[in-house]
């Protein structure tokens, strides 16, 4: 101590706590490992060549859609992947309905969609980063445990709520512990993260396959004006439909495949008189019926949320030669445009990732 002068103290990291700390890394990267991990291998390596042999992915996309589905498959699990690969199959198709009209309207349209590494991150930033926060937080319990937060105690095990932000008591049984509850709701969140991320690109990408066929011209988000099909930001009431089916459609396939998984498990959640005691098929619909809720809600508050960041941070306009909407000032022969609406801040990919990752955080 030095005459005259304050003194502080200093936190001093524990000996050891580095190397515990990669221990424990390298157990739960260990974990991962496994049988699971061949499967979703062999999924992933088909998922990506499926998609670039029919033109629904680029040659960067194949290959980011493969990383994508080795990540979301070994922390999300085989139910994550499925629901991943369900909206993607989905969306695929949705892409290649009525091309020609498409390709009359959209400036730029591709064949199959050939979505790029950018797109294909862009629609899967946040659900990738829920399951990688679900694998970190579910290693700190056993077995299904790290599904619990998603129900309530053991008088009415499936809610019909959407709240997650419930009281302790209301989650599982009264014997867990208080650390156990606080990680099983982090689990919670993470997962119905997951699914409002997915339920979001599912409701867009459908939003903007089937919403640019309706019979009559969108209306811009902001002002409620008519303006061309295909313009950022409109939307219209077959659009919105569109976005809520979409959301259903990742809803209820996560609802199915999840209730699926902790059935041929056993899991106690759904057996609480032992394996006899299955609850009732009401219970079941009840918990399907919220996740379908769920999703549709979060499929059209992204798709919303995506037409408003369109409409203002995303320029359009109108090419006056071929009547297509560009997303760029200038038309691709030098012809005369028209300014629509928005600014040129963010480019498609940028609001999709900004829209997704804006659901995903919201709506659990």
């Amino acid at each position: 101590r030095v005459s005259g002068e304050h003194t502080r103290e200093v936190a001093v990291i524990p000996q050891g706590y580095w190397l515990d700390l990669s221990t424990n890394c390298l157990r739960r990267i260990d974990a991962m490992v496994s049988t699971n991990f061949v499967v979703v291998l062999m999924l992933s390596s088909l998922m990506a060549v499926h998609g670039y042999r029919k033109k629904s992915l680029a040659l960067s996309g194949a290959v980011t859609g493969f990383v994508v589905g080795i990540l979301t498959g070994n922390c999300g699990g085989i139910i994550c992947f499925l629901t991943m690969f369900i909206f993607y199959y989905t969306s695929s198709r949705l892409t290649k309905y009525q091309q020609k009209w498409k390709k009359e309207i959209e400036d730029d349209f591709k064949e199959g969609g050939q979505r790029t590494a950018t797109q294909v991150i862009s629609n899967a930033f946040m659900g990738t980063v829920a399951c990688v926060v679900w694998w970190w937080w579910s290693k700190d319990i056993s077995g299904t445990d790290a599904f619990n937060g998603l129900f309530m105690g053991s008088s009415q095990p499936l809610s019909t709520s959407l709240s997650l932000v419930l009281q302790q008591d209301e989650w599982v049984a009264a014997s867990v512990s208080s650390q156990s509850i606080a990680v099983q709701r982090v689990c919670a969140l993470a997962l119905f993260s997951f699914v409002a991320h997915y339920a979001c690109c599912a409701g867009d990408t459908w939003a903007s396959e089937i919403g640019i066929l309706s019979a009559s011209n969108p209306l811009l988000i902001t002002t409620l004006r008519r303006v061309p099909r295909g313009t950022n930001g409109g939307v219209s009431a077959l659009g919105l439909a569109a976005s809520a089916a979409g959301g259903t459609c990742v809803g209820l396939s996560f609802a199915a495949l999840l209730l699926t998984r902790l059935y041929l498990l056993r899991a106690p959640v759904l057996f609480p008189h032992g394996v006899h005691g299955l609850l009732s098929p009401t219970v079941f619909a009840l918990f399907l019926l919220k996740l379908m809720v769920f999703g549709a809600a979060s499929g059209v508050v992204g798709s919303l949320v995506d037409s408003l960041l369109g409409a203002t941070l995303q320029r359009s306009s109108l090419d006056l030669k071929t009547k297509k909407v560009l997303s760029d000032e200038k038309s691709p022969d030098g012809g005369e445009t028209k300014h629509i609406s928005g600014w040129a801040v963010l480019d498609n990919h940028m609001v999709n990732l900004a829209a997704s990752t804006i659901t995903g955080l919201l709506m659990p």
